[in-house]
């Protein structure tokens, strides 16, 4: 059976501080699983959690890893300005957890969890093949510290246009203008 949608991405537990302290789902898979839901389109997540996934009551099933921590990010706000640091990161999606075809492939990472091979098998499996850019451009310090790769990203990226054929000089300059938003001249919004 082909689906609308497959999107790709690890759920997350996110502790937000500001005037006050609370956990909430989080992960852009979780926020597009539900928008689709509620438009009522027939969607399915693959994502890797923990056996410490507290939300399986309120997002669509994920497959749990035993002995692994879902991914987990705080997202302290009591500067004025997000500063997120990455807790612990669930295993990465690899391309042999992706079944089903779709008409529209998401790929929706929040810690590295969607790798090249993986992107590519969505995208064999896909008619129309989305990216979420924070995928890509983050990179964690040592501390988990989220930051934003720069130019270093105009590496090989592996996209496929509809021919089929690598389209590697449209993603060396679409990765040259993320690079260059993501360096500090854009948004200061981190997800």
């Amino acid at each position: 059976m082909r689906r609308e949608v497959v999107i790709a991405g690890n759920y997350s537990h996110d502790t937000l501080l500001g005037d006050t302290e609370r956990n909430e789902p989080g992960g852009s898979a979780a926020y597009v699983s539900a928008v689709l839901r509620a438009a009522g389109v027939d969607f399915a997540v693959v994502a890797n959690v923990g056996d410490d996934f507290r939300y399986a009551d309120r997002l669509p099933p994920a497959r749990v890893i035993r002995g692994a921590r879902t991914t987990s990010f705080l997202d302290d706000y009591r500067t004025g300005e997000r500063v997120a640091t990455l807790r612990a990161a669930a295993p990465p999606l690899s391309p042999e957890d992706l079944l089903e075809t779709c008409v529209v492939g998401m790929a929706v990472a929040v810690a590295a969890e969607v790798p090249a091979a993986t992107l590519l098998r969505l995208r064999e499996l896909s008619q129309v093949l989305l990216a979420d850019a924070q995928g890509f451009v983050r990179a964690f310090d040592a501390a988990g510290r989220v930051l934003h790769r720069g130019r270093e990203l105009r590496v090989s990226l592996p996209v496929l246009r509809d021919d089929g054929q690598l389209g590697a000089e449209r993603v060396a300059l679409l990765l040259d203008v993320l690079a260059h938003a993501a360096s500090g001249s854009g948004s200061k919004r981190t997800s």
